[in-house]
C-alpha cells in the first residue's frame, strides 16, 4: 500500500494534539493579521471548528508552531500516524510538503481509534475532535471527515478521510484521488467527497 503525503488530512492530528497539550481550547480565537491570504474565507477571526472547517492552513501553522518540534514528534508517534519526517526547517508544513507519507490503510486504523476512544489521548480531547469533524447529520447516518489536498511533483492528491454511522454500523473511508488529463480541476475538490458519499449511501441500500 503506497503512502502519500497527507495534506490537511493531518488537521486531525494537529487539532487533537493542540487541544491534549493546551496549546488551544474549544473557546480559542485565531486573529486574522490583516495580511492577504490564499483564500478569502480565511481572511477573518474564527475559532477552532470554523478553522477546521475552511481548512485554514494559516491557523494551522501557528499552532504547529505554539505545539512545538519535540512535543509534536512525540504525539505524532504516539498516535502512530503514518511516517512524518518533522524537524525545525519544516514544523509548519511537514504535512504538506516532503516526505511526509500515510497509506489509505494508517489512515483508517488511526480513524478507527479515535472513533472508539483508543488513542492515549483524553477522552474530551477526542469527543471535541469528534464535534469538530461532523459534517453532516441526517436521521438515517452522521458523516464526519476531512479533506486534504496536496501538489507532490507536480501531481495532485486529494484526501477524504473519516468515518459514516449509520444505526446498525460503521464504515470508515480514506479515499484518495489523482486527477487525469482530462479531470476538470474546478470539480475535483467536490469530486473527492461526491464520489464518497455516493459509496457510502449505497451501502445503506
Amino acid at each position: 500500500n503506497i503512502g502519500f503525503c497527507p495534506a490537511s488530512t493531518f488537521k486531525i492530528p494537529n487539532t487533537l494534539i493542540a487541544l491534549e497539550t493546551g496549546v488551544i481550547t474549544m473557546d480559542s480565537i485565531f486573529h486574522w493579521n490583516g495580511e492577504k491570504r490564499r483564500y478569502p474565507i480565511w481572511e477573518s477571526n474564527m475559532d477552532i471548528e470554523h478553522a477546521f472547517k475552511v481548512s485554514n492552513v494559516p491557523v494551522y501553522q501557528d499552532i504547529a508552531r505554539s505545539i512545538g518540534l519535540k512535543r509534536m514528534q512525540n504525539y505524532v508517534r504516539l498516535l502512530h500516524f503514518g511516517v512524518m519526517d518533522i524537524n525545525m526547517e519544516n514544523l509548519d508544513k511537514f504535512w504538506l510538503e516532503g516526505d511526509s507519507k500515510i497509506t489509505q490503510y494508517q489512515q483508517v486504523y488511526f480513524l478507527h481509534s479515535l472513533y472508539n476512544s483508543e488513542l492515549p489521548l483524553k477522552k474530551s480531547t477526542m469527543d471535541n475532535v469528534k464535534q469538530i469533524m461532523l459534517l453532516e447529520k441526517t436521521d438515517d447516518y452522521t458523516l464526519r471527515g476531512k479533506t486534504g489536498w496536496a501538489e507532490v511533483d507536480g501531481k495532485d492528491i486529494g484526501w477524504f478521510v473519516g468515518y459514516f454511522e449509520t444505526a446498525d454500523n460503521v464504515y470508515f473511508f480514506a479515499t484518495n484521488i489523482e486527477p487525469s488529463g482530462q479531470t476538470d480541476m474546478k470539480k475535483f475538490g467536490r469530486g473527492r467527497i461526491d464520489l464518497t458519499r455516493e459509496v457510502l449511501l449505497l451501502k445503506m441500500k
